[in-house]
């Protein structure tokens, strides 16, 4: 047996002692993987800035004025936001490897000169390709006078990277394109310049 009475009291023999500390350790030891798989879940604040990889992307028109595309401090609504200032119509994109739980963010406005005709806005889009299907994540349309503020968007990347219920999909093998899209809508575009501040994907770093 592992306990003795003596004198009305059970003691633990050395053996049931040295097996409670060891179940003591092994449990410490649990918590501490626990803890510690709990502090690598957090996301990092921000893996991706998509306006650092400008310089790199690809972008259309490929003939165009030298202004056309720039990473510019925009002011909308008093509130001063570093940004990629484009001519619409345009597209950039980027291509790069989505890290796991990632989400897609940024604000969108337009920059409008005075004079515009009513009516006359910019359609921004994002979506992903992985050079064969491309897939819609966001629509958003604002009107030149509607350009009184950043109009936040976001958009859940987490299918494409990480472990996925597939024997063929490995989403985080794939080189992704995320692609940024802007064209006039409305009678007349002509002067007319879209806003996309903050674009960033933020995720685990790996």
């Amino acid at each position: 047996q592992r306990r003795v009475a003596r004198g009305g009291r059970t003691l633990l023999r050395p053996d049931d002692a040295m097996t409670t500390a060891r179940l003591a350790s092994v449990s410490a030891a649990i918590l501490v993987v626990v803890l510690s798989s709990c502090r690598r879940g957090v996301p990092a604040p921000c893996c991706i800035d998509l306006l650092d990889a400008v310089a790199s992307a690809e972008i259309r028109p490929v003939v165009r004025p030298p202004d056309a595309i720039q990473v510019i401090d925009a002011a909308v609504g008093g509130t001063q936001r570093r940004s990629l200032s484009v001519i619409v119509p345009s597209r950039v994109s980027v291509r790069l490897h989505v890290p796991t739980r990632a989400i897609f963010n940024a604000a969108l406005a337009v920059d409008a000169p005075s004079g515009h005709e009513a009516g006359a806005g910019v359609a921004f889009s994002v979506g992903i390709s992985d050079g064969r299907t491309y897939e819609p994540l966001i629509a958003r349309t604002i009107l030149a006078g509607d350009a009184a503020s950043w109009q936040p968007v976001q958009a859940d990347l987490r299918r494409y990277a990480g472990w996925q219920w597939s024997l063929f999909y490995h989403p985080s093998s794939i080189t992704w394109e995320i692609v940024l899209n802007s064209y006039g809508t409305g009678p007349s575009a002509e002067g007319l310049r879209a806003l996309w501040a903050g674009p960033a994907i933020t995720g685990d770093r790996p």
